[in-house]
């Protein structure tokens, strides 16, 4: 019996492609916290054909008690965990009986986590012992790592829009609205057939001013960028964004179809992200 516990239709997406490579069967958990998040979870599961999955909201001290039921002594051979800092995944790793904890990736955030985990400073105590990470990054310690090549999830190449796609985060909040807002105008200026992907954290007034403003077109999602492109029958010219994990899988699913950048006019990049984005021939917009 093997038992994962995730929070986004990314996370499950990465559940998938290791349930293929290592030939398991999984009984699949997600918790969420609004019903646009459950429903990107759903869509992933629909499209994975995952004919179950046991949803459990996040409702503050509420969420501990049905994971206690679900969890508590249960025996399994591997559990998958999609965050590293959620406290509801580790509190479960905590009361479940396994013999071996796999994390998936859930965007940039796991190159941290990473490093954080092998940090000999790092007190482990709240952490699930020998962590295996599966990702879409390269790491160095072979021991406690596995390649993600999502070579399970697209098969077929598709024509080519003259589209672009700008992937949205909630950037306006770290670089400040003003020079948010500079550079996105700079970017539009660039690839005029551009479309913003908004995040689900965006404000309607953001979307509005996009749309109305700055006069491009805004398509909200129901479910993950990658899982619209696989199932969409062409695909854009290019992708743009600042630094979301989108990049890196894009680049990954479709390799050279399509051209994907990212903005280099961003305090909050770091050389080690750089180097990722390098790596995988991202290059850069501005």
């Amino acid at each position: 019996m093997n038992y994962c516990l995730v929070s986004s239709g990314f996370q499950l997406l990465n559940v998938y492609e290791y349930s293929q490579v290592n030939y398991i069967k999984i009984n699949y958990f997600a918790l969420y916290d609004t019903a646009q998040e459950k429903l990107q979870i759903l869509n992933t599961a629909n499209y994975l054909n995952i004919k179950k999955v046991i949803f459990i909201e996040r409702k503050k001290i509420k969420t501990y008690f049905k994971l206690l039921l679900i969890f508590f002594s249960k025996r399994v051979n591997l559990f998958i965990i999609g965050h590293l800092e959620d406290n509801h995944m580790l509190f479960a790793s905590k009361i479940v009986k396994f013999k071996k904890v796999v994390l998936v990736d859930d965007g940039m955030s796991t190159l941290k986590d990473y490093n954080h985990y092998f940090d000999p400073k790092t007190i482990k105590i709240k952490y699930p012992k020998e962590l295996i990470f599966f990702s879409i990054f390269k790491f160095k310690n072979d021991k406690y790592y596995s390649k993600n090549n999502l070579e399970h999830i697209l098969k077929i190449k598709k024509s080519i829009s003259n589209e672009v796609f700008f992937i949205g985060q909630p950037m306006e909040n770290l670089l400040g609205v003003s020079d948010y807002y500079s550079t996105l105008k700079k970017i539009i200026e660039k690839n005029p057939s551009m479309v913003y992907i908004s995040h689900r954290r965006d404000s309607l007034q953001k979307l509005k001013y996009i749309k109305d403003v700055l006069g491009i077109r805004v398509l909200r999602l129901d479910e993950i960028v990658e899982l619209f492109l696989i199932k969409s029958t062409s695909i854009p010219k290019k992708v743009i964004s600042f630094y979301s994990t989108t990049l890196v899988t894009l680049k990954i699913l479709f390799k050279e179809q399509i051209e994907v950048n990212y903005v280099t006019k961003n305090k909050l990049l770091s050389n080690d992200l750089i180097e990722v984005f390098e790596n995988f021939n991202i290059k850069s917009e501005l």
